[in-house]
């Protein structure tokens, strides 16, 4: 005669019972790792969207500050190229070149951030930069 409880199984008398329920704590443990995972995958996605965003928002200020930077270039050449004429009695159709203008009205020629060249056009006109976007604000 037996001593088990009703409902249980003898593992040495029920093979079959043994590995029914060892596959069930198998695919509990499966389950288990598949839902860490799944969180785990999240989180990394997550994050990989955040460094995208910060990446942009960089690339963002760092543009910005490129077109800050040759606009306040564009505003020195502006300026010394005015006061040149004025000095020199020039008109407005007078274009002065670089050794016009350094060592008196500018110290060297300014350099675009992004490798563009300046030309400093006729009194009347506005300097200008060969790089697309960089032009003197109003």
């Amino acid at each position: 005669m037996s001593h088990e409880k009703p409902g249980r199984h003898n593992y040495r008398t029920d093979p079959l019972t043994a590995l029914t329920e060892a596959a069930d704590r198998i695919g509990f443990q499966l389950a288990e790792t598949t839902g860490t995972l799944t969180l785990m995958l999240r989180a990394c996605a997550a994050g990989l969207v955040l460094v995208a965003i910060a990446g942009s928002l960089l690339l963002t200020r760092e543009r910005n500050r490129s077109y800050s930077s040759c606009d306040s270039n564009l505003r020195q050449i502006d300026a010394a190229k005015q006061q040149w004429a004025l000095d020199r009695g020039k008109g407005t159709n007078d274009i002065p070149a670089w050794n016009d203008l350094i060592g008196t009205y500018v110290k060297e020629p300014p350099k675009c951030p992004q490798g563009g060249t300046y030309r400093i056009n006729r009194v009347y006109d506005r300097p200008t930069c060969s790089y697309p976007g960089h032009e003197l604000s109003k």
